[in-house]
């Protein structure tokens, strides 16, 4: 096992700011401290500008790069079981092992998202060893958001999107005008330029929230500077989610049916 992070060498700031609309949602700046905080910076920047297994999205106006378990410092920080422990921990999640995430890229000027909810079912090739140990989605062999199979015996495992995190990288210096929030809304139907809060992604900073078929957000279009962030989910139990909200709670949601092995 790998050598235990120890969060309080990493993280700086420890006033982070909790809200209530239009949903909970917690926010904070100078999240870690100056050296990390470049290191991650200049990490983000490298990628993208290397083009090296950064894709496309079809739906979505952005570039995306994954974690890997091969994940070099600092971004490994976000997979780390420490780092896991206290998101879900903010986010008031009882988390499984299974986390997913990367890195976005959108540039100037991408088209603003739509107003939607993380909350889904998600599939992993194998089952979670418990929070004590990070597994990762296997695009290769495996439909993370539809369940899937690409490979003979490869056998699907279900969770759900517990907790969303964005952390803001890499940008140059952000003002008001700029654009590249992240918008928070009450409804789905609320249109997507009059968020009922927004969170700016000024560098170094973040905003985590509990997914939840009601937490709805979208991105709103950059105008004058490039956008990047660190994107993640931590994930919990099936039954957890059921219990809570009901089964007919993801009809309709992003992953709320399995593609069935043939």
């Amino acid at each position: 096992m790998a050598e235990t992070l120890q969060m309080k060498e990493v993280l700086s700031s420890r006033r982070w700011v909790r809200q209530t609309r239009p949903f909970p949602f917690v926010v904070a700046e100078d999240v870690f401290v100056p050296d990390v905080a470049q290191a991650l910076s200049e990490q983000v920047v490298k990628i993208f500008e290397s083009q090296q297994k950064v894709t496309h999205f079809g739906f979505y106006d952005a570039w995306s790069w994954t974690f890997t378990y091969e994940q070099a410092w600092p971004l490994s920080i976000f997979i780390s079981p420490e780092f896991c422990d206290l998101i879900a921990k903010v986010a008031g999640v009882k988390r499984n092992g299974y986390v997913s995430g990367g890195l976005h890229h959108h540039k100037v000027g991408s088209a603003r998202g739509w107003v939607h909810s993380d909350f889904s079912r998600v599939w992993f090739t194998e089952p979670s060893s418990g929070p004590d140990d990070i597994t990762l989605p296997r695009n290769d062999l495996l439909g993370h958001m539809t369940g899937e199979v690409f490979k003979k015996g490869v056998t699907p495992y279900t969770a759900v999107r517990g907790v969303a995190l964005l952390y803001y990288t890499g940008n140059e210096e952000w003002r008001p005008g700029d654009g590249g929030e992240t918008g928070l809304y009450l409804r789905a139907s609320d249109p997507v330029e009059r968020p009922s809060a927004k969170v700016p992604p000024k560098n170094n900073s973040l905003v985590i929230f509990e997914c939840t078929p009601s937490s709805f957000h979208a991105f709103l279009s950059n105008r004058r500077i490039e956008r990047n962030s660190v994107v993640m989910w931590v994930h919990r139990d099936e039954s957890d989610a059921i219990a809570r909200w009901g089964d007919r709670s993801f009809a309709g949601a992003p992953g709320g049916r399995a593609v069935r092995q043939n």
